[in-house]
């Protein structure tokens, strides 16, 4: 054997190689942490439910409280949606955030 070490010229491209996986795995980690953080649509829900379940039974049949809980199930529907679309605006924003920014290849 003449003592050299066949895989020295691979060694920098094996490590930029994983650093890239690492830095992609990562990030890919990070993103998903981030699209399941909390939000508070259960508390909204929860507290309709509430006010649903203080009216009275025989007050459910009542034309104008059915017209009143029909309103209030709209309301909760539509700030359930506002919730949704917010947190969708913000998964779009941190998705190209993400794209733009320069990975560990760029860095150099």
């Amino acid at each position: 054997s003449s003592g050299i070490n066949a895989e020295w010229p691979l060694r920098p491209g094996r490590e930029e190689r994983e650093t890239i996986i690492r830095y992609f795995y990562s990030t890919k980690k990070n993103f998903i942490v981030f699209l399941q953080r909390p939000d508070n649509k259960q508390t909204f829900v929860t507290s309709w439910v509430k006010n649903y379940n203080s009216v009275a039974e025989d007050m459910r049949e009542d034309m104008e409280m059915k017209a009143e809980l029909h309103q209030t199930v709209e309301d909760l529907q539509e700030r359930l949606w506002d919730i949704s679309d917010k947190k969708k605006i913000e998964a779009e924003e941190e998705k190209q955030s993400i794209v733009t920014e320069q990975g560990p290849e760029d860095q150099k």
